[in-house]
Parts: C-alpha cells; sequence; structure tokens
C-alpha cells in the first residue's frame, strides 16, 4: 500500500484504541506475578474534606493561562480491581502553557493526592512507604515525583492533534526546586506506627493523617482496637503495671532506680507528644557479657514499632557516629540503637544530637546541608560503660548485673522465648502505657517533685511524675553514680 493511501483518521483510532486497553492493562493488579504484595489492608487515604481541600495559592485562572485548562473532574474507576487510590483526579496540562502555569495546575493536583503519595516533611517533597521493614518516609526523587504527576495529570502535546505524552521533565524539576510550596500542600510533622497521646489527652489510634498536629499514623491493625479507659481507676493502675512487670520479670536490673530508668524509656515513644524538647539517651550497661542488655533494647523497640531492633555498631570516631544518626533520622526512625559499645562516649555530635530539636548536617554523596526535625531516641549498651564529656548529664543509667560468671548458660524466661511473646502482647503494653499516662493526666497532672536533669527537664518531669503517680519508686535515684 502507497503512504498516500494510508487512511490517518483509522490509523490514530487504531492506536488511540491500543493505547487504552493498554492503560487498562497496566492498572489492573497482575494475579500472575508472584512477588506482587497486596496493599497495606488500612493504606486506603483518607477522603478528601472541605477542611483538607483548599485553593492552590496562585490559582490559574483563564487570565493567567494561555489556553484553557479542562476543569479538575473525578475520572470513572477503571474497574474494582483497581486500588482506591489510584482512583484519580486528574488535571489536563497542555503543553503549549508556559513552565509557571504548568507548575501551578500540577501542584493543584499534587495537592489533592493522599498524603502517603505526596506530603511535605522537613520542607522537602516526600512520599510514605510500606516495606517489610515498616513504615519509612523517603523524599521524591525525579523518577517518583514524575509517576505521582502522570497518576494525577494528563499532559498532553500542543497543536491540532493533542495526545497524551509523559510529565515535562522541565515541570519536575521546577516542582523540585521551589523555594517554598503551597500552604495547600500537607505537612507531616511525624511519621508513627503506635497509637500514642497528644498534649491535651486525647489518644490518638485512627489511621491516617492528624490535621491539628501533622503526624501520620499507621498502626497494624491489632493497635486499631485499642481502647483506654477514659478515666483510668486504682485497679486500671495496677494491671497496666502488671502487664509492664510481666514482660521484664526475668530482667536483673541494679536497684529500684534501674528499673525505673527503664519503664520510663520504655514509655516514652509512645508518650513522646506530652512534652517538650529532647530526650536524653539510655545507657544499658553490665559488668560482663550476656546479661540481657540487647534484648532489653530489643524490647523497647518491638513496642514501639512492632519489629526487631536494627542495631549499629560504632567504632568510637564522631564522623561514624554522625553519620549514623543522620542516616536514621533521615528515614524517620524512631529508635536509634548502638550496641556494645567498647569505648568512653564522648563524641560531640551524641552530645549536640540528644539537646537539639533540629538535627543539620549534611548530606552524604551530596555538598547540601539538610535540616531534620528531631524526636528520635537514642539508646546505648556495652559493658562497664564509660561516659565523657557534656554527655554525663544527658544521659539516664540503666545497670544490669546477673550476678553469675556465664549468664547466658541455662537461662530461663517466664515467657520463653521472650521476643516472640512481646511482639504478641505488644497490644496489651501499648494500652497498658497509654493507661498510665491517661490516668496522670485525668488526676490533673500533679506534680511529686521528681529530680530532673537540666538539659532534659521536660521529659524528666514528665515520666517521672507519671511514675511517681502510679506508685513506682527510685526514678533517677542513680544519677550521681554517672560522675
Amino acid at each position: 500500500m502507497k503512504h498516500k493511501d494510508i487512511d490517518l483518521a483509522l490509523l490514530r483510532a487504531d492506536v488511540s484504541a491500543a493505547e487504552t486497553q493498554e492503560r487498562a492493562q497496566l492498572a489492573a493488579p497482575s494475579c500472575d506475578n508472584p512477588v506482587q504484595v497486596p496493599p497495606h489492608p488500612e493504606a486506603t487515604p483518607e477522603p478528601i474534606t472541605p477542611a483538607l481541600e483548599r485553593a492552590p495559592a496562585e490559582p490559574l485562572t483563564p487570565e493567567t493561562a494561555t489556553a484553557p485548562a479542562k476543569p479538575v473532574t473525578p475520572k470513572p474507576a477503571a474497574g474494582p480491581a483497581v486500588r482506591d487510590w489510584d482512583a484519580q483526579i486528574r488535571q489536563e496540562i497542555r503543553a503549549r502553557l508556559p513552565l509557571r502555569d504548568k507548575t501551578t495546575l500540577a501542584l493543584a493536583a499534587l495537592a489533592l493526592r493522599p498524603v502517603q503519595a505526596v506530603a511535605l516533611y522537613n520542607d522537602r517533597l516526600c512520599r510514605i512507604r510500606h516495606g517489610r521493614r515498616g513504615v519509612f518516609i523517603e523524599p521524591h526523587s525525579a523518577d517518583s515525583l514524575c509517576g505521582e504527576l502522570a497518576r494525577c495529570c494528563d499532559f498532553t502535546s500542543a497543536g491540532n492533534d493533542a495526545h497524551p505524552i509523559d510529565p515535562a521533565d522541565s515541570v519536575v524539576a521546577d516542582i523540585l526546586s521551589l523555594r517554598q510550596y503551597p500552604d495547600n500542600l500537607r505537612q507531616v510533622s511525624a511519621l508513627v506506627e503506635t497509637p500514642l497521646i497528644l498534649p491535651d489527652g486525647r489518644v490518638l489510634t485512627r489511621i491516617g493523617f492528624d490535621q491539628s498536629t501533622g503526624i501520620y499514623l499507621w498502626p497494624e491493625p491489632r493497635l486499631q482496637q485499642i481502647e483506654v479507659p477514659e478515666r483510668p481507676t486504682t485497679a486500671d493502675v495496677r494491671a497496666a503495671l502488671a502487664a509492664l512487670d510481666d514482660i521484664i520479670v526475668d530482667m536483673k536490673f541494679v536497684g529500684a532506680s534501674s528499673k525505673a530508668n527503664y519503664l520510663a524509656y520504655w514509655m516514652t515513644p509512645i508518650l513522646s507528644r506530652l512534652f517538650e524538647g529532647r530526650t536524653p539517651a539510655l545507657v544499658i550497661d553490665a559488668p560482663q557479657l550476656g546479661t540481657g542488655k540487647g534484648l532489653a533494647g530489643a524490647i523497647i523497640v518491638m513496642t514501639a514499632t512492632g519489629r526487631d531492633a536494627a542495631a549499629h555498631v560504632s567504632g568510637g570516631g564522631d564522623e561514624e557516629f554522625r553519620k549514623v544518626l543522620t542516616s536514621n533520622l533521615r528515614r524517620g526512625a524512631v529508635v536509634i540503637s548502638v550496641d556494645n559499645i567498647t569505648h568512653t562516649i564522648n563524641q560531640p555530635s551524641l552530645a549536640a544530637f540528644l539537646t537539639s530539636p533540629v538535627w543539620t548536617d549534611r548530606i552524604l554523596g551530596h555538598s547540601r546541608m539538610e535540616d531534620f526535625s528531631n524526636d528520635a531516641l537514642v539508646f546505648l549498651n556495652g559493658n562497664n560503660v564509660t561516659v565523657g564529656g557534656d554527655l554525663a548529664r544527658r544521659v539516664v543509667w540503666c545497670r544490669m548485673d546477673p550476678e553469675m560468671s556465664r549468664p547466658w548458660e541455662n537461662r530461663t524466661f517466664l515467657h520463653d522465648p521472650l521476643l516472640p511473646y512481646v511482639k504478641e502482647q505488644r497490644p496489651v503494653l501499648v494500652r497498658a502505657i497509654l493507661t498510665l499516662a491517661r490516668a496522670w493526666i485525668v488526676a490533673g497532672r500533679p506534680d511529686h517533685g521528681v529530680p530532673v536533669l537540666g538539659s532534659v527537664s521536660s521529659w524528666c518531669s514528665t515520666l517521672g511524675n507519671i511514675l511517681a503517680f502510679a506508685g513506682v519508686e527510685g526514678y533517677l535515684a542513680n544519677r550521681f553514680e554517672v560522675y
């Protein structure tokens, strides 16, 4: 067939039909893919409500655009197999528009995406991901942002035969390079995997984004069923303490102070919104190997995240310590654990980290500096640990001693193996911690005159008074032994 005999209209129709069929096939999840992981059962984003849906900072009007834009309208779902967050609200963006107008339209469409797809964290466009290692925040790259734009915008070519095209690289680059983003892009202040109690005493258990605090809560389904007493009784408080003691009954703490300090730190990830400022590091110390130091730390991490602790080993250098802290903070880690300390703890970076609500550091492989909201907890463990410099007044001490030469031999626990039991009992433990805090709040937050450390006085006062109200004695009584 000669070229002039080709019916261009029929050819375009065939190509359009093929593209429509291909998009439908890509939208439906493949049942033949054995490695495809189904979405988190509770990952459906919160619906857009008038309170959450706001106009873009610079709305595009016919006077500012060179061509009228197609109004933003919901696109019909491709079928029941399409995931809820893939049912799009799409915006048409034509290639002949000026870059500033294309960027404005694209930002308006991104603002309607669910928070886990597009949000601001540390003033950068980020997304929330759920994987085998739990939930974490990562900055959008040019590739991932291009994918999000393809899901919420229809980019079309210029000319009379306008057809779909990929998002323009110039739009992606312009969005990523903005010095300031519109107010309708929601700010995530923290990513939390465990129900928590807010400063006003409200217990947060519902999955999703809390507009008033900026917290994104993504708990496992079992934790969404937790019911904390509105006004806990004395019996409720005793039952909560008994649930915690049931886990650590075989831990060989030296004195009541070490146990009380451990309890305070155990509760801190869940009660972190009740106090201001930073948290001291917890040092779990023992005279020899095999005393259960790592296990004690793993219990804290398991309760806070539902996962095993990701431990780090430090050679003692300040530069290495700083890299560990920054890399963990960048991915939104709740607890930073450094195991098997064999050197004196006196790193200047750690001392600064423990008192800085905002942490600034250079990103590895880049020349830029980046700021992070710093609310991560640090705990360190080792044998006969020594602390130097300014760190002596920025750590809480927990001493363990089994009083035997080979404690790892013939060691048994009431619940053996212990960590799987902690994971199974996680809803009970979280409820117990929330109940203790709720009881203190309902009672008017009484002050029991507990000891405080100067640089972390808010944490000391809050956690100490909660424990004192519950009848736990010895909190920070060993603070002078650090020196």
